[in-house]
């Protein structure tokens, strides 16, 4: 009973980081504000001094660490629920390009790093701006389509060899 609270406590916290990873993304689509996320939550905490700046910790931290760590744990939970691998993959691949875009909203600058693939790729469609519309959905489309596809095809290739030595194992008696 106690370890089925934890799990039910563990898919409302990965719930709720999952609603703001993709939130942030969508409110920016939306309203092509790239610093949305830091105004819903700082600018509108009414704090200013050292609780701004405790808050802003607390922030950063969650961004970092809270919220992928819940993240990847409710995917283990969840994973028995997804018999295939390759989907299983696809399904990880969305999550982490959504929080790889909210981080590129949610931390201005350090977020960068984390994406430096799909910013090379809304470098390239804001022609060197590296800032505005452009910029950022190309960020964010290349998050939440090549790491769907990557992960998809490194699921699927795990799956296949732990098949295939399974199936090895199985046909070889021991001698």
């Amino acid at each position: 009973m106690k370890n089925r609270a934890c799990n039910v406590l563990l898919m409302i916290t990965f719930g709720f980081c999952l609603v703001w990873v993709i939130a942030v993304p969508v409110a920016y689509m939306l309203t092509l504000d790239d610093e949305i996320a830091t105004r819903w939550f700082l600018c509108n905490s009414g704090l200013s001094g050292t609780g701004m700046i405790v808050l802003a910790i607390i922030y950063v931290l969650a961004q970092f660490i809270f919220i992928p760590l819940c993240l990847v744990l409710g995917l283990i939970v969840a994973r028995p629920l997804v018999r295939r691998s390759d989907l299983y993959g696809a399904i990880c691949g969305v999550v982490l390009g959504f929080w790889l875009s909210t981080l590129m909203l949610a931390i201005p600058y350090v977020g960068t790093y984390p994406n430096l693939l799909g910013a090379l790729v809304g470098s390239i469609m804001s022609g060197g701006s590296n800032m505005g519309p452009s910029y950022y959905m190309g960020v964010i489309l290349t998050n939440i389509v090549i790491w769907p596809l990557i992960l998809a095809i490194v699921g699927g290739m795990i799956e296949r060899m732990y098949n295939s030595e399974r199936k090895n194992s199985c046909t070889h008696s021991p001698s």
